[in-house]
This record gives structure tokens, sequence and C-alpha cells, in this order.
């Protein structure tokens, strides 16, 4: 256990809010409708164009309340239309097609702030922040806060650490998204879980995974971790592929409450546990006040 590993990496990185409103405005006093993607008038509206990942989901909030976005619509790496959704409810959570590159919007012209940001909970507002990063810590997850409740267990994420209670009254499978896709470059990695509280042996496992699919196909190493309470558990694996998604599985009628420390770090070994950190080398910052 121990060692400060770090790495010198340069790639491109955008903060939790995905809408950068210097560059995603694709239509003024138009807007694109959800049942074909063509383009209708409307002084009172704006068209945004937002490129997005597949199989992922998403949650939209403004300062003007969710009466103001409509016209939901998916398209393609081409920009060929997929489908639509009139969104026009007090919903504002959406996952994207297995083939979406890009989504579309109409957004009432008067807001102040739009955010889109991944998982089902609504956080509070950031600006738009895109840039490469520099020197990067040696744990490479930076997972999204979070919030979920499944069959009796609350899954709960705050500065990258997962808290998990209750007890399941079923199978559950729990996807945790990540704040930052992380793609491994071929050397070898190391995926672990280390556990605090209350966890029976052998009742819960965790994956790393492509997508939301709790397949062995999409996950890291092919497989799972079990996870036990005081100690740290790991895999390790040598593949070039982007990682999406924390998966937490229950096993039924058995009592949890614990603290789980994810990392994925280059190495064989798992060392002791590091919060995600980055040193940005260019960050561009876009702040948004009245219009």
């Amino acid at each position: 256990m121990g060692g400060n590993l770090t790495s010198k990496v340069e790639y491109p990185y955008t903060g939790k809010n995905l809408f950068d409103k210097n560059s995603q405005i694709e239509l003024t006093g138009q807007y694109r409708g959800y049942t074909t993607g063509a383009i209708y008038n409307n002084s009172d509206y704006i068209g945004i164009k937002v490129p997005i990942n597949s199989s992922t989901t998403y949650t939209i909030s403004t300062d003007l309340g969710n009466n103001f976005i409509s016209n939901l619509c998916f398209f393609n790496s081409n920009f060929n239309y997929i489908s639509g959704i009139a969104f026009n409810t007090m919903d504002r959570t959406f996952t994207t097609p297995s083939n979406c590159a890009y989504i579309t919007l109409a957004v009432y012209n008067a807001y102040n702030w739009l955010q889109i940001e991944k998982g089902t909970i609504a956080t509070s507002y950031e600006p738009y922040i895109a840039g490469t990063l520099g020197t990067a810590g040696k744990n490479l997850l930076d997972i999204s806060d979070f919030n979920q409740t499944i069959n009796g267990v609350t899954v709960t994420c705050n500065n990258g650490i997962v808290h998990c209670e209750g007890n399941a009254t079923a199978v559950t499978n729990i996807y945790i998204p990540l704040k930052t896709n992380v793609t491994t470059d071929g050397a070898s990695y190391c995926f672990s879980g280390k556990v605090t509280g209350l966890l029976p042996n052998n009742i819960s496992s965790i994956r790393l995974l492509t997508t939301n699919n709790a397949g062995g196909t999409y996950s890291f190493a092919g497989t799972y971790v079990t996870i036990v309470g005081g100690q740290t558990k790991f895999l390790t694996e040598a593949r070039t592929e982007t990682y999406k998604y924390l998966l937490l599985y229950f096993n039924p009628d058995q009592t949890v409450n614990f603290d789980l420390f994810y990392q994925l770090e280059k190495g064989t070994t798992a060392t002791e546990y590091e919060p995600y950190t980055v040193s940005p080398t260019s960050i561009k910052t876009y702040t948004y006040g009245n219009r």
C-alpha cells in the first residue's frame, strides 16, 4: 500500500455542465420539432445543439423552470434524426439512444442559465468549463454526485465517496455515472474498491462499465469485484477502452451501511486510496449572468 503516482496527460476536459452557450446555440428565433427534427419559427425560443454520449442518462435544469424547455430530438453522428420527445412535462431526465451523438432542444430565450449533466439528479448550477488537463493524480475515477434508492437500498455519492444503506428487497443493480469518461491506453490498470462499515461478506459486488449494462462484455476485465468489509479488493487488466459507469450489485435480504472508495490506477496492484484530483494546464470558464 502507499505511493503517490502521477502521470502527465493531455486530453480534453469538460466540467459537469455540458452546455456551452458560446458554441451550441444552433438556431435563434427557431427550434427543431420533436416529431421529425424539422425547423419551426418562434421568436421566443432558441434551438440548441449539444454533443452527447450514446446510451447515457442526463438531467436538464434551468433558472426558468421546467415549462420553458421542450422538443428534445436525438441525432446520430451524421446529424440524421433518430427520434424525439415532446419533453413538456416536469420530468427533465432522459436516456439517449444507442446510436445518439447529438441532442437538440427548444429553450425559451429569456433564460439566464441552463445545465445539462450526466445522471438522474439536477445538481447545483456550474458554468460550462472546458480545456486541457495536465498532471492527473493516480486515481482516474471522477465520479458524479449521485442519489438513488432502488429496492430498499439508497446509494449516494459526494466528492467521490459512495455511501450505501438499507436492505435490498430483490437483486439490485445501481449504475453510477462518471463525471468524466476514462479511456485506458492498453497499459495495465488496476480497478479496486475498499469498504468501511457494515457489509456482510459476499453479498455485494462492483463493476467498471463501458455502458449502463451489467454484462461481462461491458466490464473492466470482463467480470466483477466482490467487495468485503474492511478490505481492498481489485482486478487488473490491459485493454484500450472507454469507461462511463460504475455498477453496484446487491444480493437481497442483507442489511448494509457502508462507504465505498473506488479507484482506477495504472499498474497491477491496488495502492492506498486517493480521491480524484487533476491540475489544469489550460481551462477556459464561461460564466453566464443576466442576458
